[in-house]
């Protein structure tokens, strides 16, 4: 046993002996924690000293983030293994949380005891963050959250998925209540996100959790304002049944509940990148003639996807939009082909000219006036 984070394993053990072992179908705060709390208490209470618990609570309250995903992974392992996925990730999820709680318990003087620890832990709830990211962590992302512009964004990466920036949006409702939306935020927000999402080299994505059921719906941002985004004045995600509906027949639409599926499913996201290479070798955005060297040229003259498609109505804005994010990815690969090309451009004008050699102005005037005095002289 790990002296610096011991509370923890107690709070697992309880929490593995109330959770049921089939499908999750119970609230973890109203129906679990009363019953794990009492456990814990009773035995990390029987084992540790009064001075004992206060220095338990200290260590799990100073530990690092990655000892506590570490051995908290551990404890799961130790007495939730035979559990199904979904109860294991919600043990996990409530345990991490933990050392936070903790830490504000000490700032306001509290010495740990039953009740006191019982108030504690069922203050803790799992926010549509949390189960965000643990979903993505289990589909293969590696996921961090910054702040960036005042944006909370979600950071995921997976080398043969893509790089996405997800915006979350949740609705915090006691069960019961009717969901009949999700604010997602002025429409200004949603253009400083994608705005982020480019200069990161991201695609930008939206997730919405609803607490109440436990499911999370993510897409594109280009879905969304395309399908959904709707004419009201505050854009929404919209949860009546019709609603609902639509989303299960969009592909596009990603739909998982914490409780059931355990991950979002295969190929969900690829990293699209909409570029096809024409008969000549020249690389061509989407299906029309435009081709990657314009299309770059022109981001890197300050011209935005919106303005490129209105100047060139054969394009789509959501090829556009995922070329200039792959372009920022990878931005060395791209501009070796740029170089390329342009050295072959060059290398072909230089031929021509070898071939034709360039008539001067004189030269050129010269053959005209002799084309003139010809017509002259046939009458024409």
């Amino acid at each position: 046993m790990r002296t610096p984070v011991v509370l923890l394993k107690y709070l697992a053990k309880a929490l593995a002996t109330a959770l049921p072992g089939g499908p999750i179908v119970v609230d973890l705060v109203v129906d679990v924690l009363p019953e794990a709390c009492k456990d814990a208490w009773d035995w990390w209470s029987k084992d540790r000293n009064p001075d004992e618990r206060k220095a338990d609570v200290e260590a799990v309250a100073q530990a690092g983030a990655e000892q506590i995903k570490q051995e908290v992974a551990e404890f799961v392992l130790e007495f939730a293994s035979d559990k199904p996925t979904e109860s294991q990730e919600m043990i996990s999820l409530f345990l991490t949380k933990v050392p936070g709680e903790l830490r504000k318990s000490l700032r306001q003087s509290r010495e740990p005891s039953s009740n006191t620890l019982a108030n504690l832990l069922q203050s803790i709830r799992a926010t549509g963050e949390d189960w965000v990211l643990t979903k993505l962590e289990s589909s293969g992302f590696t996921v961090d959250v910054k702040t960036i512009d005042n944006l909370r964004i979600v950071i995921a990466d997976r080398q043969d998925r893509g790089h996405l920036g997800i915006l979350i949006r949740s609705r915090e409702r006691r069960q019961g209540d009717v969901e009949s939306y999700i604010k997602v935020g002025n429409d200004s927000i949603l253009t400083k996100f994608e705005q982020v999402c480019q200069k990161q080299g991201r695609v930008p994505w939206l997730a919405f959790y609803v607490h109440a059921s436990g499911d999370i719906y993510m897409t594109s941002l280009d879905n969304y304002r395309s399908k959904y985004r709707g004419t009201g004045k505050i854009p929404a995600w919209k949860m009546a049944k019709e609603d609902k509906d639509r989303y299960s027949q969009d592909e596009q639409v990603m739909h998982i509940n914490v409780s059931g599926t355990t991950e979002f499913p295969p190929n969900w996201f690829t990293d699209v990148r909409p570029l096809r290479v024409d008969e000549g070798g020249t690389v061509r955005v989407g299906k029309s003639r435009i081709s990657l060297d314009l299309v770059v040229q022109q981001y890197e003259n300050g011209i935005t996807p919106e303005d490129m498609v209105r100047t060139y109505d054969t394009l789509m804005l959501a090829d556009v939009r995922a070329v200039i994010a792959y372009y920022l990815r990878h931005r060395d690969e791209v501009r070796t082909y740029l170089k390329r090309r342009a050295e072959e451009a060059e290398s072909l004008r230089a031929k021509i000219e070898v071939e034709r050699p360039r008539i001067s102005r004189e030269e050129l005037l010269a053959r005209r006036a002799a084309r003139e005095k010809a017509d002259v002289s046939t009458g024409q």
